[in-house]
């Protein structure tokens, strides 16, 4: 699997989608996870209701407490751009200065915010 080149200027806030890509998509976040541990804050934004996504990240929560958004925190879910735009603002980092790990509305959100996507292509 092969990855993209990351900006010099690491990310300050890497957006994960907790809804069903979770699992499939652990390589991806592990490899994230590796290039910008130590550098940038972890979240999770995601289509479903904020104890749903608790329990997606159970095993992980410390990494991501107090932030976790969720689709019924906004106007519009994916893929409009509200929830990250959202979870960036919350979080007082700039849309530029995030990456998310999302599948195919998610990209569609994520791109709509003006945020790095890395997609998951999978299943």
């Amino acid at each position: 699997m092969t990855f993209p080149s990351l900006p010099r200027t690491p990310f300050e806030l890497v957006v994960f989608d907790c809804d069903g890509v979770l699992v499939d998509s652990e390589v991806i976040a592990v490899k994230i996870d590796q290039r910008v541990a130590g550098r940038s804050r972890l979240g999770a934004a995601a289509g479903g209701d904020r104890g749903a996504l608790r329990g997606q990240v159970r095993g992980l929560l410390h990494r991501f407490e107090g932030r976790i958004f969720s689709a019924t925190e906004v106007a519009q879910g994916k893929p409009a751009p509200d929830l990250f735009l959202y979870a960036a603002g919350r979080l007082g980092t700039r849309p530029e200065r995030c990456a998310v790990e999302d599948s195919a509305y998610g990209v569609q959100a994520a791109r709509a915010a003006g945020i790095q996507v890395f997609a998951y292509a999978g299943g």
